[in-house]
């Protein structure tokens, strides 16, 4: 994949994120920020702030594929 490219995918799944959370779909926004947008804080500060067992889950599963468990604290 080129840069070019890839930046502009990467861009769209930022938007794609901008997006959920202006509509209040915080568990999405954990998701793409993990998935896509490699932003483990940003998931685990919604994480904190929401309480949703599954953007909690999917941070969980996130912190032991990646073995970084100093983002899960």
């Amino acid at each position: 994949m080129s840069v070019r490219v890839c930046v502009f995918v990467c861009h769209r799944y930022a938007e794609a994120a901008q997006a959920y959370e202006v509509a209040g779909d915080l568990d999405s926004v954990v998701r793409l920020s993990l998935e896509r947008l490699n932003a483990p804080q940003r998931a685990y500060a919604i994480v904190r702030k929401t309480r949703s067992s599954e953007a909690a889950t999917n941070l969980y599963k996130y912190c032991l594929q990646h073995q970084d468990f100093q983002v899960c604290r």
